[in-house]
């Protein structure tokens, strides 16, 4: 375990955890790249609760004849692997 004291706090860090704090090291970059491609999953699974909401109330206030073509169109594009 090793002390570092920042602004006159003290901080604990495992040795295991030392590289991924410093720029230059590859763990650093590492866990750099990680949290980047969490944050991108993050954004990307809010995009698609907000369409999806979107896409449901579109639908359920639409004609019935407007639900039956998007659910025709939506199941040829499940169909077609997209």
């Amino acid at each position: 375990m090793l002390e570092l004291t920042v602004d006159s706090e003290a901080h604990f860090m495992t040795f295991e955890d030392v590289p991924t704090v410093l720029p230059s090291s590859w763990f650093g970059k590492e866990a750099r790249a990680h949290q980047a491609r969490v944050i991108h999953s993050l954004a990307r699974s809010a995009h698609a609760a907000c369409y999806l909401d979107i896409v449901i109330k579109l639908i359920s206030s639409s004609s019935p004849s407007i639900r039956k073509v998007y659910l025709a169109r939506r199941l040829q594009d499940v169909l077609q692997g997209a």
